[in-house]
């Protein structure tokens, strides 16, 4: 009856092991895939004069949190350095022109349409306006953005 308990014990064990071997070496390989990106991003950093950090994961992010940028590795080797760029640029609007969030809830509330204040479409602008419309449009398209289409419509209507 122990015998039973011993062996499923340790094919849980050694399944574990192989998972964490396996994802240990798939981390490690996307770091090196993206040191190339570093001197690049240190460098857009730089430009718009605020911190961008890299999350190590697949899963393509970007958002604009607490006075940083966050790009995702999976992000970085999804896009061309000025794709990459226009993705800064628009995570610099959110920070340095977007209302927090507990204003746009005020804002929502007093519009009595309770309808979420949303500046995607001026963070969007911004960006076209800073890398240009084509590479704003691309960087949409290669990311898949819930919505994308129709803001790369929106972005070529308001040229």
């Amino acid at each position: 009856m122990f015998a039973w308990l011993w062996i499923y014990l340790g094919i849980v064990s050694s399944g574990l092991l192989a998972l964490s071997i396996t994802r240990y070496w798939l981390a490690r390989t996307a770091r090196l895939n993206t040191i190339s990106h570093m001197p690049f991003v240190s460098a857009l950093a730089q430009e718009f004069d605020i911190p961008v950090r890299v999350i190590d994961t697949q899963k393509v992010r970007a958002f604009a949190y607490h006075g940083a940028a966050y790009l995702s590795v999976g992000l970085l080797e999804q896009l061309e350095k000025n794709e990459i760029r226009a993705v800064i640029a628009h995570e610099v609007y959110h920070l340095k022109h977007s209302p927090n969030k507990f204003l746009s809830s005020i804002l929502a509330v007093g519009s009595l349409t309770f309808v979420p204040f949303s500046d995607e479409h001026l963070a969007d602008r911004y960006a076209a306006d800073v890398v240009g419309t084509d590479e704003f449009a691309r960087a949409l398209q290669k990311l898949a953005v819930v919505s994308g289409r129709q803001r790369i419509r929106d972005l070529f209507k308001s040229r």
